[in-house]
């Protein structure tokens, strides 16, 4: 049994400190299922990116929120090519499509409108 009150403290903090390393082990494997989901996702989207695809990419997330036909124009294609890169990116969930009011906002979930340039 415990006797007074710092057995009582020493047994808490025992336990707290365990308790902390097993939150760190959970944390750790999250982070490097995170990390490796990255790398998959960055794969994939190297296997589907070409180069119209790099002019198209960008311009999904214009802030001025470009119809499918604006872009396509933009870049010199058809509509129906950058909707069907879009749906791609999102069945593959390269991206989110949101609605808000009557527009549709897409979100880059990975970050990857930098990473062209690296592909160029």
């Amino acid at each position: 049994m415990i006797e007074n009150e710092n057995e009582i403290l020493v047994v808490l903090q025992s336990i707290e400190d365990k308790l902390n390393r097993i939150y760190l082990c959970f944390e750790n494997q999250y982070f490097d299922i995170q990390n490796q989901k990255n790398k998959e996702k960055l794969e994939l989207f190297k296997s589907i990116i070409t180069d119209n695809r790099k002019k198209i990419f960008p311009l999904i997330f214009d802030s001025h929120q470009l119809s499918q036909k604006e872009i396509a124009d933009k870049v010199g294609v058809t509509r129906q090519a950058v909707g069907k890169f879009i749906n791609q990116l999102i069945e593959n969930d390269l991206i989110v499509q949101k609605t808000e009011a009557d527009k549709t906002i897409y979100e880059d979930k990975f970050n990857l409108v930098p990473y062209l340039e690296k592909l160029k």
